[in-house]
């Protein structure tokens, strides 16, 4: 009985230590740390801390009126959070793409992706040019340069959509890159979110200060 006790100890040790930079992410190996995090995932990130992202994110596909028919490509799908939100309200067309195995397998298991595929995000797509109607990347773009979006904005049809997500620390990063393509005419906003709770469970400090918003824009080119 000790030893079981001592083993539960270590193993609740390494869980904490995996969860407890999980706002500093950035700065560690995206893959072994949500391998570290998969089978706890739910129970820590979702339940424990509150992240409603992939529910938000999927009524606003719904209200913005983006199809249930479109070709989805689901950027950083970890265990399938949103895949199974939106696979609930009828998309049914998505690919998921993601860097850490046990998470992918487990998104393969909740059965709402037609595919899940490994890829590292930081790198170029693998995919053909005009290839989905629809991408979204929802608590992800922490770990990736703006400059990923000029691919994104390849992959996706003319037409179609990007939908993603940053928390706080992330729109002084990214939010010029956006503006600038907005700019060139590369793509047009359609919408943007109110600052959402992003991890209120996490600390009172993320309760009070860290905030989450949602973007849509279309592809023009």
């Amino acid at each position: 009985m000790h030893i079981h006790t001592h083993t539960h100890s270590i193993y609740q040790q390494k869980i904490s230590m995996a969860f407890k930079n999980i706002n500093n992410a950035s700065n560690l190996n995206p893959e072994e740390y949500y391998d570290n995090m998969a089978s706890e995932y739910n129970d820590v990130v979702v339940k424990k801390w509150g992240y409603q992202m992939p529910q938000e994110v999927t009524k606003c596909l719904l209200d913005n009126n983006l199809s249930t028919n479109f070709e989805i490509l689901d950027l950083g799908c970890g265990n399938g959070l949103v895949g199974v939100e939106m696979h609930k309200s009828g998309y049914v067309n998505i690919t998921g793409v993601d860097i850490s195995e046990k998470m992918m397998n487990m998104a393969r298991k909740t059965g709402s992706y037609k595919k899940v595929l490994k890829s590292d995000l930081s790198k170029k797509l693998q995919f053909d040019a005009n290839s989905y109607d629809l991408l979204v990347c929802v608590g992800t773009t922490t770990y990736l340069d703006p400059a990923v979006l000029n691919d994104w904005c390849k992959v996706v049809k003319t037409g179609g959509y990007l939908v993603f997500t940053h928390k706080t620390a992330v729109w002084k990063i990214w939010e010029p890159t956006q503006e600038k393509l907005v700019h060139d005419k590369t793509m047009e906003q359609v919408y943007l979110s109110d600052d959402l709770p992003y991890l209120p469970g996490f600390s009172e400090e993320a309760k009070q200060h860290e905030r989450a918003r949602i973007y849509i824009y279309k592809v023009l080119v």
